[in-house]
């Protein structure tokens, strides 16, 4: 997730891949029949979470016309377009997993980790066109019907996207993942009691998984719940103390609360942990924008707005300080920059206490 100071961001949860399990269904037949030793050890290495390793044994399987012991027709093509899609090789994914279901048309899981490389490449259509395949096949498939959701999230559909997260926890009720993604659904229609409702759930699933607490508190933040934001950001804290994220966020939660010295701590922190974060750059240079350091808080815009010259509210704030530094010419132009970039940014830097 990409955190901005100035602003809470839409939290997505981009699991378009499924490629834990292969179902058995359609990949192993009722009963398998062992294969030579050699055979036997390349059918291992090719199912293997050893991607490097399970390409090259899909591989030779592949060029020897054998699949995996026990498997059926296309099993080897299938297990390396997973490999290939653990690296991330989404163009090489494509034909294999293409290839496993020439061969077994019933094979769900092929169109779901295919449908997951065209989402990777933004080939929305065709992904939604795999996804749907594999549901025709498996209905109630938790993770394909979060996928298709994801996909419905980034086309700007909402109520599509909530409805086939309703579909994922109706027939997974401890899935995670859903929990978050519909949450996140609910930020984007404004609704934030539903998204803190589904963030304590998947709090109560996992509550050692880090990124909860981050969102939950962002939420609590849009709420204006500064309070209950900082005591999220603690909790994550204690699982992951350097977390970047959390630091970042916390220290601007503890500049809204008017403490700038808690958040310069945290801040500092975040930037010896990433010196290059934009964010925690942007949030610092705000805290000492607050407290009347225009020397510091400009130094700090312009590294920020080197890494992403597009935040609007770091060459707002930046603007202020050079208008206030004598330099009226340059403070002027940050702030059109600004108003070019988002209309509204001095009614929202207003909110956050800048006049």
């Amino acid at each position: 997730m990409r955190v901005s100071w100035c602003r809470v961001p839409v939290v997505v949860a981009a699991v378009f891949v499924s490629i834990g399990a292969v179902s058995a269904s359609a990949q192993t037949p009722p009963t398998p029949t062992p294969g030579p030793q050699p055979q036997a050890e390349l059918g291992t290495s090719c199912q293997g979470s050893d991607a490097d390793a399970a390409i090259k044994a899909c591989t030779a399987l592949i060029d020897a016309k054998q699949e995996p012991p026990g498997m059926r027709a296309g099993s080897a093509h299938f297990f390396r377009g997973v490999a290939y899609l653990k690296k991330n090789e989404n163009d090489r994914a494509i034909p294999d997993l293409t290839e496993a279901i020439k061969q077994n048309p019933l094979n769900a899981n092929a169109r779901t980790n295919r449908g997951a490389a065209y989402a990777r490449k933004g080939q929305l259509d065709e992904a939604l066109s795999d996804f749907g395949a594999s549901l025709a096949v498996r209905p109630d498939d938790a993770p394909t019907l979060l996928n298709r959701g994801n996909i419905y999230s980034v086309r700007n559909q909402p109520d599509a996207a909530i409805q086939e997260f309703d579909r994922a926890i109706a027939v997974a009720p401890k899935f995670v993942n859903a929990y978050v993604a519909r949450g996140a659904e609910y930020v984007r229609k404004g609704d934030v009691a539903r998204a803190i409702a589904d963030y304590d759930q998947a709090l109560t699933l996992a509550p050692r998984e880090v990124r909860l607490w981050l969102v939950r508190g962002l939420t609590y933040v849009r709420k204006g719940d500064i309070a209950k934001a900082l005591q999220d950001f603690d909790e994550g804290l204690r699982v992951a103390p350097d977390d970047v994220e959390l630091l970042t966020n916390r220290g601007f939660a503890h500049q809204q609360k008017g403490d700038s010295a808690k958040a310069l701590q945290d801040l500092n922190r975040a930037i010896t942990l990433a010196p290059q974060n934009a964010n925690a750059l942007g949030n610092r240079g705000f805290s000492y924008y607050m407290l009347g350091n225009y020397e510091r808080a400009i130094a700090d815009a312009n590294a920020a707005l080197k890494v992403d010259p597009k935040r609007a509210g770091t060459l707002y704030y930046r603007g202020l300080a050079r208008r206030r530094s004598k330099d009226v010419a340059g403070g002027d132009a940050d702030l059109a920059a600004a108003k070019a970039i988002q209309a509204d940014v001095a009614d929202m830097m207003a909110g956050f206490g800048v006049k």
